[in-house]
This record gives structure tokens, C-alpha cells and sequence, in this order.
């Protein structure tokens, strides 16, 4: 089975290629940049991106520009909406089979008490609104090609490449600052529940998805569906856990506001879908954490 992954210098993207390829896959690693190993990409020329979505199976697109980074909304549209429309353009014209985009949680309204693929989208800063807009150009595409869109919820673990953006990730910036030794202060104004989990648990997921794409239900060659974890917790959850991880005292954090308002426990995100795929428990979730210290202890610049 061959495989063409967008964004695979990136965090997602990264761990993705690798986790693939060490399952036996053929990935094809796209880079804007000549890199070892990668194919150099302009997404200008309509003709490269032929000849890379030729010969291709699935292409997974986890290219993209995250919410830390969206202030530009033509960039981020760009990234966003209008290349991965652009490329199932041209993927679908080439043959591929399925096209699989990595969108986000973001998109619904997380003021919501319970969110699963049923729920409402809604707009409300440059981030999702580009993401909102990349799901629909590609699912008001009409095409061939089967296209899966996935939703996924707070991922987090050590990158594969130097990379910046996935330190903007709770989990990964509290564990950096612990590594480092840095004060860590807590800006959030209610401790409220949210799914995390790990990179390796969500790679599992795709292996999954791989191997029972044929089983799913598609309409109109479109399938949504959401991917969270068990491991729903609040802020000061992850604080604790990652103490222990670090061994390291609670001296060390400061939290902003006077005092974090609790919410009640409620499973916030949901997915009708995941089940379908894979129903397992995030059982790598520690595994990661330990990871992620490990390669921050090794690599206290980064």
C-alpha cells in the first residue's frame, strides 16, 4: 500500500511517516525544503503534485497551520483549505483511492455540554474558520476518491523532527517547562476537562483505519468522524500526573488566577465513529509522557 503524507516534517505528520513506515508501508514524505528522504514539493506547480499523487493509495494530509499560529487568515486559509482542496483535485484526477484530512476539534462550539460528528461547527476565530472551510470545500467536492476527515482532540509526545509548533501543545509546553526547570503559570480561568492523547495511541488509530477502511460507510464518498481518548482530564490532572512524571515538586507552579473555577466532570468529546475504527483505551498515554521526558532531558535546547 503506498502512502503520501503532506506535512510529514511536521509533529503529526512526523511521528505518522515513521510509525507507517516501521508497519511495513511505502510513505512518500513531502517537504516545501530539499531534504534526505523527503520529496521537495512546490505547491505551485499543478505537475509535481501530479507525479507525487501518482502511484499513490492514500495520501494523508496533515499539512496545516495550527491556532497558535493563524493570525494571518490568508495564510492560514491557504494551508488550511485551499491546498488540501487543491490536492484531492488533483489526487482524484491521479486515481488515489482515499484522502484522509486532519482537521480538529476546534471546529465545533466547545462551549457545547456534550460534542460528538452531529454537532453544529462554528466559526469563531481565523483558525477554525479556515479548517470549517477546508472540510467543506473538500466534502462539497465531487469526486472518486473516498475522502475521511479526522477531528482529533489535544495529541501530544516528542516530535521526530526540530519543531517548534508542538511545543504551543498543553501537555508538550508544561512537560518542556518541567524538563527546563522554568516556573510555570497557569493563565486559565476555569479547570475544566478536556481529552488528551497520545501521538503513538492516535497513529495506532490511523493503522486501524487503514486496515478497516474497507468496512466503513461512506455517503456521498464522505466519512466524519471525531478521535478522542478515555483520559479526560482537568488542568490540574495533567499538573499532577506530570509532577510525577518529572518528579518534581508543586512549588514549582504558579497559578495566575486566584483560583482556577472548577467544572463538574462531563465526558465534553465524543465520537459515534471512532468505535467503528478502533475502541481501545489510550494505552499508551504514560508510555508517552515518560517519551516525552526522556527526549526533553536529552534535548533541553530544543
Amino acid at each position: 500500500m503506498n502512502i503520501l503524507i503532506t506535512g510529514s516534517r511536521g509533529f503529526v505528520g512526523g511521528r505518522l511517516s515513521s510509525f507507517l513506515m516501521k508497519k511495513g508501508f511505502k510513505v512518500t514524505k513531502l517537504s516545501r525544503y530539499k531534504k534526505k528522504g523527503f520529496n521537495k514539493i512546490d505547491w505551485k506547480s499543478d505537475k509535481q503534485i501530479a507525479k507525487v499523487c501518482r502511484g499513490q493509495d492514500i495520501i494523508i494530509n496533515c499539512l496545516g497551520v495550527d491556532i497558535n499560529h493563524a493570525n494571518d487568515y490568508k495564510k492560514a486559509h491557504l494551508v488550511n483549505s485551499f491546498l488540501p482542496n487543491k490536492l484531492l483535485s488533483i489526487a482524484d484526477d491521479q486515481g488515489v483511492k482515499y484522502f484522509i484530512f486532519l482537521s480538529t476539534y476546534h471546529v465545533y462550539d466547545l462551549s457545547e455540554k456534550q460534542i460528538n460528528e452531529n454537532s453544529k461547527v462554528k466559526q469563531t476565530n481565523n483558525y477554525n474558520k479556515s479548517k470549517i472551510k477546508g472540510e467543506r470545500n473538500l466534502l462539497d467536492y465531487k469526486k472518486k476518491t473516498k475522502l475521511i476527515i479526522i477531528r482529533p482532540c489535544n495529541l501530544f509526545g516528542r516530535p521526530i523532527y526540530q519543531n517548534k509548533n508542538c511545543w504551543g501543545l498543553l501537555i508538550n509546553e508544561l512537560s518542556k517547562k518541567l524538563a527546563l526547570n522554568e516556573k510555570i503559570t497557569i493563565r486559565a480561568k476555569s479547570n475544566e476537562y478536556r481529552a488528551y492523547s497520545s501521538i503513538e495511541s492516535f497513529s495506532n488509530f490511523i493503522l486501524a483505519l487503514l486496515r478497516k477502511k474497507k468496512t466503513i460507510k461512506f455517503k456521498n464518498n464522505n466519512f466524519i468522524t471525531n478521535y478522542t481518548s478515555n483520559f479526560n482530564l482537568r488542568i490540574t490532572d495533567v499538573i499532577q500526573i506530570l509532577f510525577k512524571i518529572f518528579k518534581k515538586e508543586k512549588k514549582q507552579i504558579k497559578i495566575f488566577t486566584k483560583k482556577l473555577k472548577n467544572i463538574p466532570y462531563k465526558k465534553v468529546y465524543l465520537s459515534l465513529n471512532q468505535k467503528k475504527i478502533s475502541s481501545k483505551i489510550d494505552k499508551f498515554f504514560y508510555k508517552e509522557l515518560n517519551d516525552l521526558r526522556k527526549y526533553l532531558l536529552s534535548n533541553k535546547k530544543t
